[in-house]
């Protein structure tokens, strides 16, 4: 069934990306038993959820590590445990957390995760400030080898950005260089605005529990999240050089909204046309509007 049938919100904001790795293992055959090569752990890294404290909302503590977590896949700088297989693991342990952990735990966890590095967090408030840390931890030395903080006077949405300031600046021991000011005016975006707001906020459209995309295939939440990051970042790939510098609202965030989301939407369909589910409700556009 074709996605471009179904219409899209007009503000539909797209969510990037978790590509799949192919791994391929080779065997000697030889008579003689050689030793199996020990694994490197260096660049395996788990993140764990952020310790929430005083006045902060504690239900925040899981998307914003979520958000950590999709920073430090862009990175590129470690191989990331998803947090399925994270919990699976230490369930398997018999080993209990909840929310965030102290240090000593969390390398404890580790060992059980069989990862080199981990990521724990903290978010707090002073007055108005949020305050975000982050620590990368060594495993095997428990040793905490950089600690970067971002501070955020701010609503409660925007921590996702101070977040990533914080993660960014962990996996590059600084902050970023500051972007080349460009004169934006009342009712203009940047493009790089706009689609970075379309990849932070895919999964939480996509992926909720009465839309299109988790009613109409056989998926887990991590699953659809994992699928819409991958097909948002290759439409937003192809279509980077068409979207203007700088977008008008909401007539131009509307046009490239539909563009995008179509786009993302009938990937989706392909990458899990297996997974579909067939029925009235599914079948009949009318219902997804």
């Amino acid at each position: 069934m074709n996605f471009m049938r179904w219409p899209l919100s007009i503000g539909l904001f797209l969510l990037i990306a978790s590509t799949s790795t192919l791994i391929i293992s080779t065997g000697l055959f030889a008579a003689e038993k050689t030793a199996k090569p020990v694994k490197d752990l260096s660049n395996m890294i788990a993140i764990f959820d952020f310790d929430v404290a005083g006045r902060v909302d504690k239900d925040i503590a899981r998307p914003l590590s979520d958000s950590v977590r999709h920073a430090i896949v862009k990175s590129g700088r470690f191989k990331v445990m998803d947090r399925a297989n994270m919990d699976r693991i230490l369930k398997e342990q018999a080993f209990q957390m909840t929310g965030g952990v102290r240090k000593d735990k969390a390398v404890e966890a580790g060992q059980f995760l069989g990862v080199g590095k981990i990521v724990i967090g903290s978010i707090g408030i002073v007055g108005k400030t949020y305050m975000i840390s982050l620590s990368l931890v060594n495993i095997d030395s428990g040793e905490t080898e950089r600690v970067e903080e971002d501070n955020c006077k701010c609503e409660l949405d925007e921590l996702i950005e101070s977040v990533k300031r914080a993660a960014n600046k962990l996996m590059v021991g600084g902050p970023p260089p500051p972007p080349t000011p460009v004169p934006i005016r009342a009712n203009e975006v940047s493009k790089d605005d706009w689609m970075n707001g379309m990849s932070t906020a895919l999964p939480a459209y996509f992926c909720k529990a009465d839309q299109y995309f988790r009613q109409c295939f056989t998926v887990t939440q991590i699953e659809c999240e994992e699928t819409a990051l991958s097909t948002a970042r290759i439409c937003l790939a192809e279509n980077k050089d068409k979207i203007p510098a700088r977008l008008r609202q909401p007539e131009d965030g509307t046009k490239w909204g539909t563009v995008i989301g179509s786009c993302a939407g009938a990937a989706y369909e392909i990458a899990l046309q297996k997974k579909r589910i067939s029925n009235s409700k599914c079948n009949n556009p009318n219902n997804w509007k």
